[in-house]
C-alpha cells in the first residue's frame, strides 16, 4: 500500500510498526498503553481501511490474492470472512521458539526502521 499511497497523505502508513507511537497526537495519549502499541492499533485501523478497499478491487476484478501481515487482527479477518464466505481463507502461522520469535523480531525491527 505504501506504493499507492503518499506519506504525506498517511504518514502513519509509512511508519514502521515498531516505532509508529511517535506520530501520535497529544489527544490520542490518554490510553493507559505505550504510545507505540496505541499507534500501532491506530496504525492497523488504517491499514485495514485501505486494505479492504483494494481486496474489493481485486475480487471485481476476478483476481486471486494473498494478504500478510501483523495488521491483520482477528476482527479484520472475520469481517473478512463474512463479506467473502468460502472465497476467503485464513490462516496462522506462529514461531513457537521464544528465543527465535525475539530474534525474527530485532531482525526486522533493525531491517524496516530506517527510512530510505
Amino acid at each position: 500500500m505504501r506504493r499507492y499511497i503518499q506519506r504525506s497523505d498517511e504518514p502513519l502508513l509509512h511508519s514502521s510498526s515498531f516505532l509508529c507511537g511517535e506520530l501520535l497526537q497529544n489527544e490520542d495519549k490518554r490510553y493507559d498503553l505505550s504510545d507505540d502499541v496505541v499507534g500501532y492499533q491506530y496504525q492497523c485501523k488504517d491499514i485495514q481501511i485501505f486494505l479492504e478497499m483494494f481486496i474489493d478491487k481485486q475480487f471485481e476484478k476476478g483476481a486471486t490474492l494473498m494478504v500478510e501481515g501483523v495488521h491483520l487482527d482477528p476482527s479484520f479477518l472475520h469481517k473478512m470472512l463474512r463479506k467473502y464466505g468460502e472465497k476467503c481463507m485464513c490462516f496462522d502461522i506462529s514461531v513457537q521458539d521464544v528465543q527465535k520469535h525475539t530474534k525474527r523480531l530485532h531482525t526486522r525491527f533493525n531491517m524496516f526502521t530506517v527510512d530510505p
